[in-house]
């Protein structure tokens, strides 16, 4: 694939992105930023590659406030494996997790992700 075509199809699928998911992405952000506002945290979770924006979340220098990563570390190398682990759905959450301000959001890189269950 030319780079010409690499960016072309980037920029359709930007663009389908844009035309089909922005009502939902900034709803999503909406319910994000009032739980920060009111104090809350907003917890991520992904398994897979979509561990990756997780982990860039992680509380650093530079990180955002408010921004909480869930991961378990067994779902980072090969999420498939998930199939096979017991109790995987209770991931820890920190006490006050059942904040009223808290939102969770679960990243996905794939349509056919084994722990989508856990929505």
């Amino acid at each position: 694939m030319s780079a010409q075509n690499y960016l072309g199809l980037i920029q359709w699928i930007l663009a389908e992105i844009q035309s089909h998911e922005m009502k939902a992405i900034k709803a999503a952000a909406r319910a994000m930023a009032g739980s920060i506002r009111k104090k809350g945290r907003v917890y991520m979770f992904g398994s897979g590659h979509s561990v990756i924006p997780v982990l860039d979340i992680f509380p650093r220098y530079g990180s955002f406030v408010g921004f909480f990563p869930l991961y378990d570390p067994r779902l980072i190398v090969r999420s498939a494996d998930v199939l096979h682990l017991d109790r995987i759905a209770e991931v820890p959450l920190p006490d006050r997790a059942d904040e009223a301000a808290d939102v969770a959001h679960r990243v996905a890189s794939q349509r056919h992700d084994p722990v989508a269950g856990l929505q």
